[in-house]
């Protein structure tokens, strides 16, 4: 569960932070890499008080490296590497994902990280 707007949800996953179901944060990293200049960009966010925490753990919580492709550059295309944590100091559910395997929420999620709005 997690809190938003004063009420306790059901969290998808059934998450908790120090053992409070209503706490659950994520903490989302993203650097992306490659390109045409080959230009890198990184962002970092922690879902709590996001006016759009629903979503953006939905999306991290429903991403699936099977899903996301080889995660192979091609040319003059990006590589993101997404570290997701549900603690600060847990170590990160990492996945990969090349540009041209990105699917609309997955890049909605790399895009809202990168440019935290």
């Amino acid at each position: 569960m997690s809190r938003e707007a004063g009420q306790v949800r059901p969290h998808p996953e059934g998450l908790t932070v120090n053992g409070d179901p209503r706490e659950v944060r994520v903490f989302l990293t993203v650097r992306r890499s490659g390109g045409f200049a080959g230009l890198t960009a990184s962002g970092e966010l922690e879902t709590t008080g996001e006016p759009d925490v629903n979503r953006l753990e939905a999306a991290a919580h429903g991403l699936d490296q099977a899903r996301l492709g080889t995660g192979r550059p091609q040319a003059d295309r990006y590589v993101y590497r997404l570290e997701v944590r549900t603690e600060p100091s847990a170590e990160p559910v990492t996945y990969t994902v090349a540009e041209q395997d990105l699917d609309e929420t997955t890049a909605w999620l790399l895009d809202r990280i990168l440019t935290g709005s």
